[in-house]
């Protein structure tokens, strides 16, 4: 069990970003979302099309294709239209293969040229657009689910700061998060109705783990900057989705 425990810590924390970066960027992200939620949507645009195009595995002229399809699918939240974005994000998204077609020049098969390019556009673009909807319909929640991952980060950093803590760290860090979930609902920050805690409770407690997980395991190996966003990664559209299904 221990070293079970052990294991899990160690690629649950593996996908760890810079404290100081993610601090700027929430406290960023936190100023433009009191501007407004179209300030909101510009600045984790532009942030996350930084993030995307953070690959080492390709050139500057071949982070285009991937730039250009974020760009789209980000800029469409702008409407605030879900139909609209869904719709822009499945031709972005049949479009890959051809995109990778075009641009392969034979130093890596077909299907590993559509994944590299996929995985650089898709997971920031469905995390802004989400993220940027979600802004132009209650602000309050995109504050509170911004606070509750960069809080869990946080305990996750603290705990790596100490040898016996360190192994109980996705633990502590949930537990943190959810502790700040309840007490948001109990004071009423948000206009998710407390008891409507458990649901958002599980979303959180299951979706960040999965998403830091899915991460290191499926993404990293083909976009090492994806770390930067692995708490984000899923569990921002199923937070949006979860608001606008049940509380919006």
């Amino acid at each position: 069990m221990r070293n079970f425990l052990h294991s899990f810590a160690a690629l649950y924390a593996k996908t760890q970003a810079s404290l100081t970066l993610q601090s700027l960027a929430t406290f960023s992200l936190l100023f433009a979302l009191s501007i407004g939620g179209l300030t909101f949507g510009v600045t984790i645009s532009c942030l996350l099309l930084a993030v995307s195009v953070m690959r080492t595995d390709v050139s500057i002229l071949g982070n285009g294709p991937p730039m250009t399809l974020f760009l789209v699918l980000a800029l469409s939240g702008l409407f605030n239209d879900p139909q609209l974005s869904l719709m822009v994000g499945a031709v972005a998204f049949i479009s890959t293969p051809a995109i990778a077609a075009v641009g392969n020049r034979g130093t890596a098969s077909l299907g590993a040229q559509t994944m590299s390019i996929l995985s650089a556009w898709l997971p920031p673009g469905l995390l802004t657009v989400s993220l940027t909807i979600l802004a132009s319909r209650d602000r309050s929640l995109v504050a509170l689910f911004l606070t509750l991952i960069y809080f869990h980060d946080l305990g996750l950093q603290l705990c790596a700061l100490s040898r016996g803590f360190k192994r109980f760290g996705p633990i502590l860090a949930c537990t943190g998060a959810l502790t700040l979930l309840w007490t948001a609902l109990q004071i009423s920050l948000s206009p998710i109705p407390h008891e409507w805690f458990w649901p958002f409770a599980a979303l959180v407690g299951f979706g960040m783990p999965i998403s830091r997980i899915f991460t290191e395991l499926l993404v990293v190996h083909r976009w090492k900057a994806a770390r930067l966003i692995a708490s984000y990664m899923l569990t921002g559209p199923i937070w949006t989705a979860a608001a606008l299904g049940l509380v919006l």
